[in-house]
């Protein structure tokens, strides 16, 4: 898959001018329907080959479009947020399944608050992070108790027995964070290694006092919806 990093500053407004985000779509009342892509920080691995610079359309070819496309085959209505939108509570208030794709940048600490007043909520959160350069952190993730490190390659190929994996097979991890406090966090269960190796782990549930977590550490492998391991995820997260 071919991944592409915006160089331009992670700008502080919300970009929806350059963008087919319909705030008259997300006015549907039945939450139980809706599913908030939240790409703002994507870093371009789920927009591209779509910038800011020729806009943003969910109709349009991009690497994420298989997956919001399978939800939307489920039923649900899947909005997907623009790079450098500014996350705030009047956009993740209107949802309560969220899929944050990617954690390019920097979060304003504004952002970080909305993500918690969102899940002090009954909702539920794929958590979906990226390759970690030395001192770079996932800002969410780490507020959330998950400490994602470093940048691997293989295969996501060892599983642990839960509903979630069951029949799971491997799928491609290109260039992704793996998990380094899983030891000290109890809250985390680890379902998913790279290259059957224990001390890789990349995939799992963060327990949480009111919402559903689930959590990966790499983009590009779960936008070609491996099977059945996107379809038990979306079971166990969103239906």
């Amino acid at each position: 898959m071919l991944r592409k990093f915006f160089t331009i500053i992670l700008v502080s407004f919300a970009c929806f001018g350059c963008s087919d985000f319909d705030y008259n779509e997300i006015s549907v009342k039945d939450l139980s329907k809706k599913i908030l892509v939240d790409a703002s920080h994507d870093g371009g691995v789920w927009w591209f080959p779509q910038s800011i610079t020729t806009g943003f359309s969910k109709s349009t070819p991009h690497q994420g479009k298989l997956l919001a496309d399978l939800l939307r085959t489920k039923g649900f209505i899947v909005d997907e947020l623009p790079s450098y939108t500014l996350i705030t509570d009047s956009i993740l208030l209107q949802y309560d399944k969220v899929i944050r794709a990617g954690c390019y940048g920097s979060y304003q600490e504004s952002e970080l608050k909305a993500y918690n007043n969102f899940l002090n909520h009954t909702a539920s959160l794929f958590l979906i992070s990226e390759f970690q350069q030395p001192a770079q952190t996932d800002q969410l993730a780490e507020r959330l108790g998950i400490d994602f490190r470093g940048t691997y390659y293989g295969d996501v190929n060892r599983y642990a027995s839960h509903k979630i994996t069951e029949g799971a097979t491997p799928f491609y991890f290109n260039a992704g964070a793996i998990v380094a406090n899983q030891n000290t966090n109890p809250n985390i269960q680890i379902l998913g290694w790279l290259d059957d190796n224990i001390n890789l782990p990349v995939a799992g549930i963060l327990a949480h006092p009111n919402s559903k977590i689930f959590f990966l550490g790499e983009i590009n492998g779960i936008e070609t919806v491996p099977q059945p391991l996107t379809d038990k995820i979306v079971q166990w997260l969103f239906q």
